[in-house]
């Protein structure tokens, strides 16, 4: 079921609205997702040189010298570029997510260790230190994950919302910083190598991120409620 079109801001949205919730609540959400998360990756960009730098200093391997050289590079030189496709990047993917059919198949579901280790021994590096990093983001921020999907769900007039259509679900977040550091030019290897390192301060800043986004539904349901006058639990966006 396709929940509704924010292929607009939130300035462009204005007031419209389907049902009791106005589209620019859901495309501020977005927005506001997608601005944080950008400028938190640009703000760490120099701290996860700086741990580059010290596996530089450690490697050995002439190779593995040139790839952490290549991944310093890019993130030191290209954070705002990075910034502004992870932007981009976000933005697409949560209207993807939010307009995905009931039925589509999603690879945002939780793997098991089993299911881990497979990737690995397949050799789908990739996959693996994806879903790691997955694991590891969601371990971090589950208090806040939890609050936000919940409200998603609550302004969308369902009791729950599935992780396969969950735009804020940390694979969204992780796929989409891999996906941007390819956009910005990094080989695979290089990709790796940075992922890996902004991927153990994104654990840190990600309940932050979460944080703001839930905080800007409670303000905005709250508003809407009184505005429409009707009671913010039972407030239901395009007919869900």
């Amino acid at each position: 079921m396709t929940y509704f079109d924010t292929n607009h801001s939130a300035e462009q949205a204005g007031a419209a609205s389907v049902g009791a919730v106005p589209i620019v609540l859901i495309a501020a959400l977005r927005d506001l997702l997608s601005e944080s998360y950008g400028e938190q990756i640009s703000a760490l960009a120099p701290l996860a040189c700086d741990g580059l730098h010290a596996q530089y200093r450690a490697a050995t391997d002439a190779a593995d010298k040139a790839i952490l050289r290549a991944a310093i590079h890019k993130l030191a030189n290209y954070a705002q570029p990075l910034r502004s496709e992870i932007q981009r990047e976000l933005g697409k993917r949560f209207d993807t997510k939010m307009n995905a059919p009931d039925d589509a198949l999603s690879h945002t579901g939780r793997f098991s260790l089993e299911a881990l280790q497979l990737l690995e021994h397949l050799g789908m590096q990739e996959e693996f230190e994806l879903e790691r990093a997955v694991e590891r983001l969601r371990a971090a921020a589950q208090f806040e994950l939890n609050t936000l999907s919940d409200g998603i769900a609550r302004l969308l007039g369902r009791n729950a919302l599935a992780e396969s259509h969950n735009p804020v679900f940390p694979r969204v977040f992780a796929r989409t910083l891999l996906d941007s550091l390819a956009a910005i030019g990094c080989e695979p290897q290089v990709k790796h190598a940075a992922f890996r390192a902004l991927c153990p301060l994104l654990e840190e800043v990600l309940p932050y991120i979460y944080e703001q986004a839930s905080s800007l539904l409670d303000l905005g349901g709250r508003t809407l409620s009184a505005e429409f006058k009707v009671p913010r639990a039972h407030a239901t966006y395009g007919g869900v």
